[in-house]
Order: C-alpha cells, then structure tokens, then sequence
C-alpha cells in the first residue's frame, strides 16, 4: 500500500487529437526495516483521468494495480483504502 503525498494535474493535447487530463501521482511507503535498509520508498505513477477513475487526495492510502506491456508500465487500478 501507497500514502498519497502530491499530485500534479496537466493537460495533455496531441495536434489533431481531443486532449486529456493526465495526473501525475506521487506516493511513498516505509521500506521493510532490515539491516540494510530504513526509510521510505517514493515513486511517482502516471495515468490518464479517463481511464482510472481514482482522483488523488494527499494523505490517502491507495494500492495501485500495474503491468508490464513491454518496455512500459501500465497502471490498470488505483482503489483507495
């Protein structure tokens, strides 16, 4: 599980495509604690509005389902929790 800690929200417009809002989600979660390792992990997902329909609030926890489809990962859910 994923603690929600920003977003950024943008507008995406191809020439000659209807445009889209897009977010950018950035999130964290503790490593596990070893003798090697203390903190916390941070990543920032990218995903089309349309296609999830999850709306980021800071300070949610969240699990994001993915995918690999070749060299890209795909977010296919954000279900908050």
């Amino acid at each position: 599980m994923w603690e929600v800690i920003g977003y950024e929200k943008s507008f995406v417009q191809r020439e000659g495509q209807n445009g889209y809002e897009a977010f950018n989600l950035h999130v964290k979660k503790p490593v596990s604690p070893g003798p090697n390792a203390e903190g916390c992990r941070c990543r920032t997902f990218w995903y089309r509005a349309h296609e999830i329909s999850y709306v980021p609030n800071v300070g949610d926890t969240v699990i994001i389902e993915t995918e690999l489809r070749g060299k890209y990962e795909i977010i296919r859910d954000i279900q908050r929790v």
